[in-house]
């Protein structure tokens, strides 16, 4: 699944996304923000449990939001669905926008459409 837009796409999450999305959480002011209270993790121990969220498909999606509307684009955040409900059409949100000059672009305006068509539609 992509969408793409005139400064923007989404696509599914990959493992090579994985690093950036470890080296957002190190900001304190967004993990205390996504997350809950900081705590430090290692890459390897980041990396290790995001790898769940690639194989969890089941009742999760989850997208990369990148800066550009090619699938190569800038990795600018990430948007998700979690504890899916199919038969009652209900699940947890989530959203990150990664960098703050990315913030305040629309991306995740744009995203969270996307991710509710891809889930609700």
């Amino acid at each position: 699944m992509l969408m793409t837009e005139q400064d923007m796409a989404v696509r599914p999450l990959q493992e090579t996304d994985l690093p950036t999305i470890h080296g957002w959480f190190q900001d304190r002011d967004v993990y205390n923000h996504i997350v809950g209270p900081y705590r430090i993790r290692s890459e390897v121990e980041s990396l290790e449990y995001m790898r769940g969220w690639l194989t969890n498909t089941q009742n999760a999606v989850r997208l990369a939001i990148l800066g550009a509307p090619e699938t190569t684009g800038p990795l600018v955040g990430m948007v998700s669905l979690t504890e899916i409900d199919w038969t009652h059409r209900f699940g947890s949100y989530h959203i990150i926008i990664g960098a703050g000059d990315d913030r305040g672009q629309g991306h995740g305006k744009r995203a969270t459409d996307a991710i509710l068509r891809h889930g609700f539609d």
